[in-house]
């Protein structure tokens, strides 16, 4: 079903004042355990061209026919957009943020908003988080009226709370090619999904669907160096 506006502003502002707390930090390089997002970008493009066929072959029925457009023009460039999440300057990142992983409180006490599962817990670029969660968790629609501000809210935000050096046209253009990721991690994680849990399936289609819009939206297959 997607999320409210009030809701995506509130995850935003909490990924920005947790992006601005560990941008570029000393702190990260003692945290040894906490790996660069994607560590390994060949690993990451042999995945997709793997997983791409049979992705395909399971879902074909279910998905939105431009989608094979999209893996056509990035197939070949999994590596390129996986490396540039991973690049400087970097920050503090939870890695899996979306709605299925965030807890909205209704009570006027306590805390508004709380995520869990951690697992892929890692230090990136923090606007692929923004990408990753307004892909998947806003109705097109609902998207493309409200991005351009909650984006720029971000920024602000990071700006307000001592990130300098970062401007507003480096972090739409890194959006812009960030989206591309939540189509990267749809394909690799789907195509060991099945078709027997009808939830799953109409998940899936739906996130293709905003995905793809996306996509087509900011025009993000033209930053690709070979799209």
């Amino acid at each position: 079903a997607g999320c409210s506006l009030a809701e995506a502003e509130l995850a935003i502002r909490n990924l920005a004042r947790l992006h601005a707390t560990w941008w570029e930090s000393p702190r990260l390089a003692g945290l040894d355990w906490l790996p660069v997002f994607y560590a390994d970008p060949e690993q990451a493009q042999m995945r997709f061209e793997e997983s791409w066929g049979p992705f395909l072959k399971r879902f074909h029925n279910v998905l939105p026919a431009s989608m094979t457009e999209v893996a056509e023009k990035l197939k070949s460039n999994v590596a390129y957009v996986v490396s540039s999440i991973g690049e400087s300057p970097r920050t503090l990142i939870h890695g899996d943020f979306r709605l299925d992983n965030l807890f909205f409180s209704n009570g006027k006490d306590g805390v508004a908003l709380a995520a869990v599962d951690w697992q892929v817990v890692s230090k990136s670029k923090g606007v692929f988080e923004v990408a990753y969660f307004l892909a998947w968790s806003l109705q097109p629609e609902q998207r493309r009226a409200k991005e351009m501000d909650l984006l720029g809210m971000y920024h602000s935000m990071l700006l307000d709370n001592g990130v300098a050096g970062y401007d507003f046209d480096q972090c739409l253009k890194e959006y812009r090619l960030f989206m591309l990721f939540p189509f990267i991690r749809l394909v690799t994680v789907g195509v060991n999904s099945g078709l027997s849990h009808r939830r799953l399936v109409r998940l899936l289609r739906t996130l293709a669907e905003r995905t793809v819009a996306a996509i087509t939206d900011l025009k993000s297959v033209d930053l690709l160096p070979s799209a």
